[in-house]
């Protein structure tokens, strides 16, 4: 399995016009409840279609071709434009003003053991951009995390190449005077899982962050969305993570809305951790938790993958969004199936938060 070694924390690659709307403003109003102002967020894992638990369980050349082509088979019977479709569909539902995203993931073939592979088979990301728009919804990416970018050949002709990125979406439409963006920052976290592998040898497994600062009429706050490590690796890594986002947060006085797929069951039972707890004691309120305490809010698994197998029941809370210095009024869990398909292995989360006067 090669490694691009592309520079990991990224700016995405705008058109002009959309970057400068990013860094200077230009976004959609946050809606009116009862005199005041609310903005709506939404978090999401998008399901990049695999664990890629066959590639990281082979042992010889052999088994890694046949994993990359199981691996390959799994991704396109995930059904990623359409589920990309049924995403946007929920989004033009709850209408966020601001949406963290995981996992939107971006795909690419190329000449067989030729690497970098550069021709696109899904970009996740601009799947969503592109449905987001032919429903009318104007939504541009302030931010792009690329964190995992690894690329190896298959039995079937080609190399498979996989860019893992997180990403920040805002809607657009409304001067900066009114809603603007400030301050984009992103970052790998230093505690870093490195997987090994007989075959593949040592395979970093970065995980990242972004931040941006966003004004609201009178009212500021920070904005940051994270992916955390998961199981099998070692808990500690993902503590770790957590104890560096709390470090980096801890540095604004501003109000923040903390989002992402912590890949912790913020519940007591199963994959409870250390990590949401220590969250919560740097002053973060789980606001499912807050507004929900006798609803468990599961989030994950929606089906199961490796092998990809459609029907599952959730049973652990860890897409979560955490407030400091805020106070959210609706919180709810989005991203049923429809006609058979999950728009991802996990549901999404939405929450409306008033802005103080």
């Amino acid at each position: 399995m090669y490694f691009t070694g592309t520079k990991r924390s990224i700016l995405w690659a705008l058109p002009s016009f959309m970057l400068g709307a990013a860094l200077l403003g230009g976004f959609a109003p946050a809606s009116q409840a009862a005199g005041k102002r609310v903005v709506r967020v939404m978090q999401q894992n998008m399901d990049a279609g695999t664990d890629l638990g066959y590639i990281f369980t082979a042992t010889d050349p052999a088994s890694l071709l046949k994993a990359m082509a199981m691996t390959y088979r799994e991704v396109v019977a995930s059904n990623i434009p359409q589920r990309a479709a049924l995403l946007a569909g929920e989004i033009a539902v709850q209408r966020p003003d601001l949406i963290a995203l995981q996992e939107a993931t971006l795909w690419r073939t190329g000449p067989l053991g030729q690497p970098p592979a550069t021709t696109v088979l899904y970009d996740q990301l601009q799947l969503l951009l592109t449905e987001l728009e032919n429903r009318g919804l104007h939504y541009a990416p302030v931010a792009v995390n690329s964190l995992l970018d690894a690329e190896a050949p298959t039995p079937l002709g080609f190399d498979l190449r996989i860019t893992d990125r997180d990403a920040l979406l805002a809607r657009t439409g409304l001067p900066p005077s009114e809603f603007a963006l400030s301050n984009i920052q992103t970052g790998i976290y230093q505690a870093e899982f490195v997987l090994g592998n007989p075959v593949l040898g040592a395979i970093p497994v970065p995980r990242g962050w972004m931040t941006v600062d966003v004004q609201v009429g009178a009212a500021t706050f920070r904005f940051a969305n994270t992916h955390l490590e998961s199981p099998p690796a070692p808990t500690d890594i993902q503590v770790a993570q957590a104890s560096e986002l709390v470090g980096i947060l801890g540095g604004t006085t501003l109000p923040v809305m903390l989002l992402g797929d912590f890949n912790a069951n913020a519940d007591p039972g199963l994959d409870h951790f250390p990590t949401t707890d220590l969250i919560v004691a740097a002053g973060f309120v789980d606001t499912w938790h807050a507004l929900r305490p006798f609803e468990p809010g599961l989030t994950w698994p929606l089906h199961g993958e490796d092998p990809y197998t459609p029907v599952s029941k959730p049973n652990q809370r860890m897409d979560l969004i955490f407030l400091r210095g805020l106070g959210a009024a609706r919180i709810r869990r989005i991203g049923w199936p429809t006609q058979g398909i999950w728009p991802s292995d996990h549901t999404g989360v939405a929450a409306s938060v008033p802005m103080p006067e």
